[in-house]
């Protein structure tokens, strides 16, 4: 045989070994990438064991969360889900965040970036993408069908909380993928946080291929496509999150490490430069690498999203409390809390509780004299069934509070309720008797002196290993200081009673969240008028 056809048989056999081969990788990817399993599917337990000692996270903070876990279906698959609500949101407008893990991972990977959102006065709700965790079905698509199991998870959300919920999404990875993609399918979502997302997945396909692989991706990486489209009925062309950004008005924080060996932090450059929000953000995180910013320094991550966070979302506007006896009504009777809760619709009424020798528990102020007959709660429950608003419930004494949750659960009231009234005494017995009902912690000052900042710091640590969701104090005492120290601790600052206009306006000016007054109408007009002169 001549040497030139000697050759020529010798480059066809490397040339279909190299094609066999290439097919074989392209096969073999799209099959592991698809269909995960192994340690490529880590268990709760795995999850849990490497989070503790990788990233050092907490988990007896998330275990003692009130998480309402359930199943939703979603196109073909059961996405196992978490929810925490915050306390926080009670007398205000719900806001959740929604987080989405990335790939190998599951649902308690996002319990340390849960933490961060929680603490900023969020609900939380954690899931496991299909494929992971506890979910059921599959395949994995890397954002396909992952963008639309999000906003199932979206309208699950808006269904449990009310459908005027802010929805946030936190992603990491194959999570920041997916909700970019979401963002082309559902305009529920009013704001993202994306780390360590890629701007389209062919290119990140590529990038594996040479970075984990050692292998070029030029034959097997057209390969991938073909056995992709056979597989998933969609092109890897198509999955283009930068096409999505770029029609999305969603403000955006991209992070990123520089170092991101897996998708390249120019991925990220691009996905920046395609947004059209003007309140979108990039930061880079430098010498860091995939999906570790948070590790490399946690109080940084977290600031940087409060901060953006604090540009982002505007600033829900403080809460008037009819004050028990308000519009010049006699206190705790019905026909009061009536004249009340038709005048304000959606605001918020106080009422003062305490117990009858029996236990049952009464709109009273204080103990009542030999005939009095004060006003029951189980009737004033039955009452607000009527109106939207959120109660205030002053505690005198917290002799009989599992009664207080009972019936609040029994009349369909009970997340609109909130205890003050809670000294660091009663903390604890309010946590063990009444776990589900959020209450404020109460703080008098010397002579209603305003605290220095180092008080209202220890105060603000005080609250929150107490349990509590903010402040109540009286207003003589509140400054900008105050409410401002106790929001960023993630708290909440609440004053009574305020009854000048003059007062008022201060009030307002400090950014309080929600004030307690005999005054309603008052404050209202002053609100609605903007008329506060900061």
């Amino acid at each position: 045989m001549e040497w030139y056809w000697i050759l020529l048989v010798a480059a066809g056999a490397a040339g279909l070994l190299y094609v066999l081969f290439s097919f074989t990788a392209a096969w073999i990817f799209s099959r592991r990438v698809l269909y995960p399993r192994g340690r490529q599917r880590r268990t709760y337990d795995e999850m849990r064991s490497e989070q503790q000692s990788l990233e050092h996270v907490d988990f007896t903070r998330y275990e003692r969360f009130d998480k309402e876990c359930f199943r939703l279906p979603a196109a073909g698959a059961q996405l196992s889900c978490v929810l925490v609500r915050n306390p926080q949101n009670t007398g205000r407008r719900e806001k959740c965040v929604i987080l989405c893990h990335g790939y190998t991972k599951n649902l308690l990977a996002c319990v340390k970036y849960g933490y961060i959102f929680y603490d900023l006065g969020y609900s939380i709700l954690l899931y496991d993408h299909r494929g992971f965790g506890e979910s059921q079905g599959g395949p994995c698509t890397l954002g396909h069908l992952e963008k639309s199991d999000l906003s199932a998870v979206v309208g699950e959300a808006k269904r449990r909380l009310g459908e005027d919920t802010l929805i946030g999404v936190h992603g990491e990875s194959l999570g920041a993928i997916s909700a970019m993609l979401a963002l082309e399918i559902d305009d529920r979502i009013d704001f993202l946080v994306e780390d360590s997302g890629a701007s389209e997945i062919r290119g990140f396909a590529g990038q594996a291929f040479k970075t984990y692989a050692k292998i070029s991706p030029g034959l097997t990486l057209p390969l991938v496509s073909l056995v992709w489209k056979a597989l998933v009925r969609v092109s890897m062309a198509d999955l283009r999150p930068v096409g999505a950004v770029a029609r999305s008005d969603v403000p955006i924080l991209f992070l990123h490490g520089r170092d991101d060996r897996l998708i390249p932090a120019e991925m990220c450059e691009e996905l920046y430069a395609a947004a059209r929000s003007p309140l979108s953000k990039m930061v880079i995180f430098e010498g860091v690498g995939h999906a570790r910013s948070y590790h490399s320094d946690n109080r940084r991550y977290t600031e940087i999203i409060a901060g953006w966070l604090a540009d982002v979302v505007p600033r829900e506007p403080c809460i008037i409390t009819a004050h028990a006896g308000a519009l010049d009504t006699q206190a705790n009777t019905l026909e009061s809390l009536q004249t009340c809760l038709e005048f304000l619709g959606g605001s918020c009424v106080e009422v003062d509780v305490r117990f009858d020798a029996q236990g049952v528990p009464i709109l009273t102020h204080d103990a009542p004299g030999p005939g009095e007959q004060p006003a029951l709660l189980e009737d004033f429950f039955a009452l607000l069934q009527n109106f939207p608003a959120r109660v205030n419930l002053d505690i005198k004494d917290p002799a009989n509070l599992p009664e207080i949750q009972r019936l609040g659960g029994e009349y369909g009231v009970l997340p609109r309720l909130f205890f003050t009234g809670i000294s660091a005494l009663w903390a604890g017995i309010v946590r063990e008797d009444a776990p589900r009902i959020p209450y404020y912690i109460n703080k008098l000052f010397p002579g209603d002196a305003a605290p220095s900042g180092d008080e209202l710091r220890a105060l603000a640590e005080e609250i929150k290993r107490l349990g509590g969701v903010g402040l109540n104090t009286r207003y003589q005492s509140a400054s900008r200081e105050m409410a401002e120290l106790m929001r960023a601790n993630g708290l909440l600052c609440s004053v009574w009673t305020v009854d000048g206009e003059a007062d008022m306006r201060r009030m307002l000016c400090a950014g309080v969240d929600n004030i307690t007054t005999r005054r309603p109408d008052v404050l209202r007009s002053i609100i609605s008028e903007n008329n506060h002169n900061c």
